[in-house]
């Protein structure tokens, strides 16, 4: 159990990792590995985890 759950903090220390690496690249080298920033911000956009994007949603 120990080792499943160390295990898992490792998967997330290193998912975080590259993600910050991928915020620091230009727009220019995102888009030379075939990613645009919204792809570089994933699940960690503001907008997605802001209340405004509900409210928006509710509108249509």
């Amino acid at each position: 159990m120990v080792s499943r759950l160390l295990v898992w903090i490792a998967m997330r220390w290193r998912y975080r990792r590259h993600r910050m690496a991928l915020l620091e690249l230009s727009d220019d080298q995102l888009k030379d590995i075939g990613i645009s920033r919204s792809q570089a911000y994933g699940s960690y956009s503001r907008y997605r985890s802001s209340h405004s994007h509900n409210l928006e949603r509710r509108r249509m």
